[in-house]
């Protein structure tokens, strides 16, 4: 076996390898066949494997699935391609996609993360009986998913027929250009604002930050923001601007508060962390104190924000009494705690 992989580097230039099927040899053999073929080349696995597959005796039945490929990565010291993510895709709603492996918090986890809509395997492809198709994403989900996978962390790959034989060319070409505009990487930092509904995030690259939002409801557009790309009949939607090199986090609090039955206190302001001033995605606040209600908030270091308190109906978003005039401000970063009042 070494010998031929030594033989597909040495005489066929093969960069890199990708281990089909490896549920039917250790990660650990992986390893040293990477050893042999070189150390520091890519390599990539293949776990389909649902955690209910393994015995029950196995932690891995009752593990997540990042869980069980983050195991397999460690162990081969190989990327693995993201069925976390590809089982969101196709069982859960457009907000749980942030639970793939290339949208966990720590970007060890982000960045062995090959990301993938379809496969030879899980996909049609072309010609008279239309491949194997296990597992395909539905239609109407492809153009999101793939904007979803090429604009955020992870390792994203392309599927040949979507490139080449669907029409979907021109899209995933500018989707390219617009991730390697901004310099995403793939262990690059990504922030959901579950706030909204879809898929509202902000990904921090190398040179730009992109703002994106999949099927969702951000309808005011924050401040200092660009269109970046509106396709698929605006399902899918980029904006970007300067990238910050850090992100940093600010308590907010709102003296004063006397909310009454069925009311809350949020804070809204211009940044997407707060809703770019609009009440219905504001961010919920806690009372800490009497008629202090407080809520921690992360954004990025050295933006300039503008922003309220109100108290709001739980049941009517419209409904909403504001902090009087001037607005609240602060540069984030410069203090960890920021007052408003009634």
């Amino acid at each position: 076996m070494m010998q031929e992989f030594r033989n597909l580097r040495d005489n066929y230039g093969a960069k890199g390898l990708r281990f089909d099927f490896v549920r039917g040899y250790t990660p650990e053999r992986v390893n040293l066949w990477m050893k042999d073929f070189g150390d520091q080349a890519f390599c990539v696995g293949e776990l389909w494997k649902s955690p209910g597959e393994f015995p029950a005796s196995d932690w891995r039945n009752k593990a997540s699935w990042q869980d069980i490929l983050k195991d397999w990565s460690d162990r081969s010291r190989c990327a693995v391609f993201d069925f976390a993510l590809k089982e969101r895709l196709q069982n859960g709603s457009l907000a749980e996609w942030r639970h793939g492996l290339n949208g966990n918090p720590d970007p060890a986890w982000r960045q062995i993360a090959v990301t993938f809509v379809d496969n030879h395997d899980t996909g049609y492809s072309p010609g008279q009986y239309g491949g194997q198709h296990h597992w395909p994403v539905p239609e109407d989900k492809r153009n999101i998913a793939y904007a979803y996978i090429l604009l955020s962390p992870g390792i994203p790959t392309v599927y040949w027929p979507d490139m080449y034989d669907w029409g979907r060319g021109d899209l995933i070409r500018t989707l390219i250009k617009l991730r390697k505009d901004a310099g995403i990487r793939a262990d690059s930092p990504i922030r959901f604002q579950s706030h909204y509904s879809g898929l509202v995030a902000t990904i921090n690259g190398s040179r730009q930050r992109l703002l994106i939002a999949l099927d969702a409801d951000l309808s005011m557009i924050p401040e200092g923001f660009t269109q970046a790309l509106f396709a698929d009949a605006e399902r899918i939607r980029a904006w970007q601007t300067r990238s910050a090199p850090e992100d940093t986090t600010t308590t907010l609090h709102c003296d004063n508060a006397n909310p009454g039955n069925g009311q809350a206190v949020y804070a809204v302001g211009s940044p997407v962390e707060l809703g770019a001033w609009d009440p219905a995605h504001a961010i919920a606040l806690k009372p800490t104190a009497p008629q202090r209600w407080s809520g921690a908030v992360v954004w990025p270091t050295q933006q300039a924000i503008k922003w309220k308190c109100v108290i709001r109906s739980l049941s009517n978003a419209n409904q909403a009494y504001w902090q009087k005039d001037p607005d609240n401000s602060l540069t984030t970063g410069a203090g960890t705690e920021a007052v408003g009042s009634f």
